[in-house]
């Protein structure tokens, strides 16, 4: 978060077995808003970064169009 000067971010772990991702760390926002339910965080880039296997810089992915 430092380093891109972000407002807020997240750190999630991706657990091979099952697939499911944990929130392990957070800037800027609590655990709870860290959820796929939630409108907090963008799974849609959560999901291209998984399936592309490589980062996602964006500075507001609800108005980036490669996640429209």
């Amino acid at each position: 978060v430092k380093v891109v000067k972000a407002e807020r971010g997240a750190l999630l772990r991706l657990d091979a077995g099952s697939g499911a991702l944990t929130c392990v760390a957070t800037a800027g926002l609590s655990a709870d808003e860290v959820r796929e339910e939630s409108q907090t965080v963008s799974f849609g880039v959560i999901r291209a970064c998984l399936e592309r296997q490589e980062a996602i810089l964006t500075d507001n992915a609800m108005v980036d169009e490669r996640f429209q």
